[in-house]
C-alpha cells in the first residue's frame, strides 16, 4: 500500500486530504518533518518552509522518482523558484499541482500516475544494479579460462607439449558453457512457457542422453505426468544433471522422484551448506567454484515462468536435493 506524508499546515484541510486518502485506501502520516514515505503530497502555504527538505530528498532517492503533489489554494499566487528546478542538475520539486477545492477523482488519478512511475523508476533501478552485477560476474567467469587458455597456448607454442591442448580445451568448454547459460537466461526472460501434459520420466531420459554422464547413474523414480513446457523442462533437468556432475566430479548417482505437488532432482554427492541454499539460486553465484554459476539461475528461471517453486535441501545420502512444488499434474 502506498504511503503519502502530508505537508498540510491548516488542520481542517489537512484532515479533509486525510479523509480522502482513506477513501482511496492510502496509508498517511502528517508529522513536522518529512517522513518515510512513498509520496509527499504539500500545501501553498508550507512548500517555501519545506522547498529545500523536499529537494533534498529527492537528490537523496535519486535515480528513484521521489513525486510531489502541490495542493494549491485556487487564486494563489506560487513564486516559480519553488516549484521548478534551481539548477540544471536539480530534480523538479513539484510534479503535480491540484487545486483547492479537491476533487476526489482528479487526486486519485493523479497520485496513481505518479506512483506507477515511481515503481517503475525503482524496478528500473533495481534491475540496473543486478545487471551491473550480473556483467560483473560473466566478466570474472570469462576471463578466468581465457587466462588459462592464453598461457597454455604459449606453453603449448613454446614446448610443443600436447598436454597443454587437454587444459585448453576444457578451458574452451568452459567459455561455451557459459555463452550457453547467459543466452538460456536471456531467452527465459523473453520466451513464455507453452505447458502441455508430459511424462516427466520421457524428459528425464532424453536429457540424460544428450548430457555427458559416462562416469554417472540414473535412477529414474517418477510416473507422474506433468504439465509444463517440455523444452523448457528438458532444459531444467540438464542443469540441474550437469550442476550435479560440476561439483562431484562426474561419478554421482543422480535421482529424480515424485513429490505429491511437485517432483525433486536428487544427488548423493557432496551437498549444499545451509548459508548456500538460497544463494546457489541466484544469478552468478558459485560457491565452489566450479561451473559457471549461472546454470541454477537458469533453472530457477524456468521454474518461475511454470509458476512453481524451488528449494534445496538434503538427499537421503547427504547430498542435494532440489525440489519443485506447486507442478500440475495431468492424467497420463
Amino acid at each position: 500500500m502506498a504511503r503519502i506524508h502530508l505537508l498540510i499546515g491548516d488542520d481542517a484541510e489537512r484532515r479533509a486530504v486525510g479523509k480522502l486518502l482513506d477513501d482511496g485506501g492510502y496509508e498517511h502520516t502528517a508529522t513536522g518533518h518529512l517522513g518515510d514515505a512513498d509520496l509527499f503530497l504539500v500545501d501553498d502555504h508550507t512548500l517555501p518552509d519545506v522547498r529545500d527538505a523536499l529537494r533534498a530528498e529527492k537528490r537523496a532517492r535519486a535515480p528513484e522518482f521521489c513525486p510531489v503533489v502541490l495542493l494549491r489554494r485556487e487564486g494563489t499566487r506560487i513564486d516559480p523558484e519553488l516549484v521548478s528546478r534551481s539548477g540544471d542538475d536539480e530534480p523538479r520539486t513539484v510534479n503535480e499541482t491540484v487545486v483547492a477545492p479537491v476533487e476526489k477523482a482528479v487526486l486519485f488519478r493523479r497520485l496513481s500516475n505518479l506512483l506507477v512511475r515511481q515503481r517503475q523508476t525503482r524496478e528500473l533501478a533495481e534491475r540496473n544494479e543486478r545487471l551491473d552485477a550480473f556483467a560483473g560476474k560473466v566478466s570474472h567467469e570469462l576471463r578466468n579460462p581465457l587466462n588459462v587458455l592464453s598461457g597454455r597456448f604459449d606453453l603449448a607454442r613454446e614446448s610443443g607439449d600436447e598436454a597443454h591442448f587437454e587444459v585448453m580445451e576444457q578451458s574452451l568448454d568452459r567459455i561455451e558453457r557459459l555463452v550457453e547459460d547467459v543466452l538460456s537466461l536471456a531467452r527465459t526472460g523473453d520466451v513464455e512457457v507453452d505447458p502441455q501434459p508430459v511424462a516427466l520420466s520421457a524428459v528425464v531420459e532424453q536429457c540424460w542422453e544428450t548430457v555427458d554422464t559416462t562416469a554417472a547413474t540414473l535412477c529414474d523414480e517418477t510416473a507422474s505426468t506433468v504439465v509444463a513446457d517440455e523444452d523448457r523442462l528438458h532444459q531444467l533437468l540438464a542443469n540441474l544433471v550437469r550442476n550435479a556432475l560440476e561439483h562431484n566430479g562426474g561419478a554421482v548417482t543422480v535421482t529424480v522422484g515424485d513429490l505429491a505437488d511437485g517432483f525433486y532432482v536428487a544427488d548423493d554427492g557432496v551437498g549444499v551448506p545451509d548459508d548456500e541454499r538460497t544463494q546457489i539460486l541466484e544469478r552468478g553465484y558459485s560457491g565452489s567454484g566450479h561451473g559457471t554459476g549461472l546454470g541454477l539461475a537458469v533453472v530457477t528461471e524456468i521454474a518461475s515462468a511454470h509458476g512453481w517453486t524451488v528449494t534445496v535441501t538434503d538427499s537421503e545420502s547427504g547430498g542435494a536435493r532440489f525440489e519443485f512444488r506447486g507442478v500440475e499434474r495431468a492424467e497420463p
